[in-house]
């Protein structure tokens, strides 16, 4: 095992843990996310905004999943 990997493992939070077991978010709700990114970069009027990648939209989800899991406990 590369010793730095498993340090790395050590150190993961009990938030990182709740959300890589989160549920897959479903393409509804990605939907959604991507309609509020284009929102915003209408209301900002900023040429240089860039809307959030798919991967972006389920990793920020999954940790919203995780903090209502903390929230819970």
């Amino acid at each position: 095992m590369i010793e730095g990997y498993y340090h790395k493992a050590i150190e993961m939070s009990l938030l990182d843990w709740f959300a890589t077991f989160a549920p897959e978010p479903d393409e509804a709700s990605i939907s959604v996310q991507r309609s509020y990114d284009l929102n915003e970069a209408r209301k900002t009027y900023n040429d240089n905004y860039i809307a959030r990648s798919d991967m972006e939209i389920k990793c920020q989800l999954r940790y919203k999943w995780a903090m209502a899991m903390m929230k819970a406990r």
